[in-house]
This record gives C-alpha cells, sequence and structure tokens, in this order.
C-alpha cells in the first residue's frame, strides 16, 4: 500500500456538515486526556491519510457525532449511530419536541432545580458533533517506539477542539502565505494539546501548532495499512437496543405517540413502562374467547353469577277445571236425573226397582 499524503479537503471534511457519529471500540489505542492522563499536556504528529475519497483526495480524519447523556440518571452513556435519519432516538426526540415543546427545553446552570454546572436534557440526551484522528505522540517516535505502541486514536470536539486546526490552515501565515498542512510526512508541524480541566471537559481544548517544529514521518507510522481505518472504530449500538432504552424512559403513551411512524415500529409490540393494574379477581375463568359482542378485558373472561332465586310464591289463580267427556257404557249409562230415579237404555227407571231387579239376576 502506498503513503497517502493527507488533504485539505475531502469528503467527509466538513466539520460542520457532519452527519455521523460514535463511541470507540475498547481494542482501539486512544490518546487521552484527563485528570490522570497528560494533564501537562504534549506534543503530537497527526498522521497521513488512511484512505483516499472518490475523487482521490486524501482523508486524514473523521467527523461523527456522538449522542451524549442518554439513559435515566447515573445510567445516562453516550452512543455512535451510523445515520442520524434513521436513529431512532433523533426521531423520537424530534417528536417529542414538536408534541411537548415545554418538556424538551434544556434546562442551563442556575436555572430551575438544576444546581450542577451542567445542562440538563430530556432523558434522550443530545447529540455533539466529534472528530477522530490518527495521531503519534512525538515522545514515542523520538523513542522510535513499536509500531503498536505509537500509533494512538485522537477524539476531540468538534467545536472549540478541531475546528481550531481546520482554521489554523485555513488562515493565512504572517508573510502572506498559505499555511501548511499539519501532517504532511515530509514536514509534519508537531502541535502542542492539553486539555485546561478548570474550563470543564470539551470546553478548554489548547491547540497549539509549532510551525518551528517540523518533522519527517517515518515510513511505517506513514502507511495507511498501519493506521486505523477511521471508518470502523465505532461501537454499533442496535435499534432495538435503543428502542428498548427509550421504551423505559418515558410513559407509555409517551412513547409510543412519539414513536409512531417510525419504520419497522409497531404498537402492539410495546411494553409499558409500569405494569398494568392487577385486574379484580374473576367469578369464574375459562381460557376461552370472548363473544364478539362482549367488551374486551386483558384479563381472563369473567362469567357473572347468576342472580339469586327469589321466593317461590304460588299464585292465587281459580281453578276451574272443563267437565270431561262421559265415559261410555258397554252396558249402562248412569247420569243424574232425578233424586230417586235414574236413566237406564234411555228409560227412567225407579232405583228400587232397578235393585231388585239386579237381585234377581244373581
Amino acid at each position: 500500500m502506498p503513503i497517502i499524503q493527507g488533504s485539505r479537503k475531502f469528503e467527509g471534511s466538513n466539520i460542520d456538515q457532519a452527519s455521523l457519529f460514535n463511541y470507540i471500540r475498547t481494542d482501539v489505542k486512544q490518546l487521552v486526556f484527563d485528570k490522570d492522563n497528560n494533564r501537562e499536556g504534549l506534543y503530537v504528529l497527526f498522521l497521513p491519510a488512511y484512505k483516499a475519497d472518490s475523487n482521490g483526495e486524501g482523508v486524514w480524519f473523521k467527523s461523527f457525532s456522538v449522542r451524549k447523556a442518554f439513559g435515566l440518571d447515573k445510567a445516562k452513556k453516550n452512543y455512535y449511530v451510523h445515520n442520524l435519519n434513521d436513529d431512532p432516538a433523533s426521531y423520537f426526540e424530534r417528536a417529542f419536541r414538536a408534541r411537548y415543546p415545554e418538556q424538551a427545553k434544556p434546562v442551563k446552570p442556575g436555572e430551575g432545580n438544576n444546581s450542577t454546572k451542567f445542562t440538563i436534557y430530556p432523558n434522550y440526551g443530545h447529540v455533539t458533533q466529534r472528530v477522530a484522528f490518527n495521531v503519534a505522540p512525538l515522545k514515542l517516535l523520538q523513542a522510535a517506539a513499536p509500531l503498536k505502541e505509537v500509533i494512538h486514536v485522537l477524539d476531540l470536539p468538534a467545536y472549540k477542539g478541531a475546528d481550531q486546526l481546520t482554521k489554523w490552515m485555513d488562515q493565512p501565515q504572517p508573510d502572506g502565505s498559505q499555511s501548511p498542512l499539519l501532517n504532511d510526512v515530509n514536514a509534519a508541524i508537531g502541535t502542542f494539546l492539553k486539555l485546561n480541566s478548570d474550563v470543564g471537559k470539551d470546553g478548554g481544548w489548547q491547540i497549539s501548532p509549532n510551525i518551528a517544529y517540523k518533522y519527517v514521518i517515518p515510513e511505517q507510522y506513514a502507511l495507511s495499512e498501519n493506521l486505523y481505518n477511521l471508518d470502523e472504530i465505532f461501537v454499533i449500538k442496535m435499534k432495538e437496543e435503543i428502542i428498548g432504552d427509550l421504551r423505559q424512559m418515558f410513559p407509555a403513551n409517551v412513547f409510543d405517540i412519539c414513536m409512531e411512524g417510525y419504520a419497522g415500529f409497531k404498537t402492539v409490540a410495546a411494553f409499558p413502562t409500569n405494569p398494568l393494574p392487577t385486574p379484580p379477581a374473576p367469578t369464574v375463568s375459562v381460557p376461552l374467547p370472548l363473544p364478539a359482542s362482549t367488551p374486551t378485558n386483558t384479563g381472563a373472561y369473567t362469567i357473572p353469577a347468576p342472580p339469586a332465586a327469589s321466593p317461590t310464591v304460588a299464585p292465587a289463580i281459580a281453578f276451574n277445571p272443563p267437565v270431561p267427556p262421559a265415559p261410555v257404557a258397554s252396558v249402562i249409562s248412569v247420569t243424574p236425573a232425578a233424586t230417586n230415579e235414574v236413566i237406564v237404555g234411555g228409560k227412567v227407571v225407579n232405583k228400587d226397582d232397578l235393585r231388585a231387579f239386579l237381585e234377581a239376576k244373581k
């Protein structure tokens, strides 16, 4: 692979128009500035391009964005998103700002209940731009340290950080000549870096190129295959994880409203932040679906108990049954006619005579 000279302008070099962001993998060696590391600052050389863009220009830094302060309370974190237009939290944030403008306002130090030194944002956090570089601490280069110990990734804020470098290169020198490239392979400019902690993290960067110190970068530290591919140093946070985090941060109705319309999101798959209230104990539970006409309930189908039976009261009804027809007798038909007479064979007979007749027949 050849040595690729860094260019002033290349695809993605416009820091103010950056559209990507990240955080960096743990296997990437980073140059850190904090209370425990490089407190007094140090000189570095910015290394040449790690790739060429479609126009053949050398790409030597990577601009990206980080969503910071994402999460609840002490669980807040930063993460890298490959595409802001497809980021679930960015989609949610836009909807939240439109629907709840007052709640979406950041609270600056000293305002409201904010007694801290930092601006407080809603739980979805906020997006900030950053820039990554391949760099080599000058003292390690001069000591001819092993390759894996020399090359680092430097992660700077775009505002009041990396923009100081691009502004320096864009400004003419006192004699009117064009400022040189910081990472010219044959005349790399030593640059002093220091983070002034008393100003606040990412707010007090001192970045001072010193044109009096120019160095030839040894080939092994300049070859593109030995540099970090700054497109591949990021930890990718999955969309499902981001959506799950958002679900825990906001009430279920707010979450559903603000995520409505996001590609691939379905409200029916959502789980509310708080558990549902316990339904009242049912009288009878059966594992059958409700009839279509019955109101739907999230609990088991309840069959209402039958009403208590009322005491039985005999109805006061007059019983007047119809008189049944007289049975047909084979020999005698008896129908009352007079006090001491009966009708036999269609003739009126005295009871006493009939009795005597029957006695004689025996």
